[in-house]
């Protein structure tokens, strides 16, 4: 069950709180305090969301090293 808080940042932004997390991560680098403050949560909700939704940050960073490269190679 999703919370009140991270339902209205869907509804804001028109897209899954998992999408939405991985985009301000790893498209554009910010860090949990970022991404936080951004979102307009408190800090130690984050990696929570993280772990809940099932980002794994080491699994995202090699696959985006791997897209880096293959596009590289085209």
């Amino acid at each position: 069950m999703r919370s009140k808080r991270a339902r209205a940042i869907e509804a804001e932004r028109g897209r899954p709180l998992r999408d939405i997390l991985i985009e301000l991560a790893y498209d554009r680098g910010l860090s949990q305090r970022e991404i936080a403050a951004l979102l307009g949560v408190p800090e130690g909700t984050i990696p929570g969301w993280f772990l809940r939704l099932g980002i794994n940050r080491d699994q995202l960073a090699q696959a985006g090293a791997k897209a880096l490269v293959e596009a590289q190679a085209s």
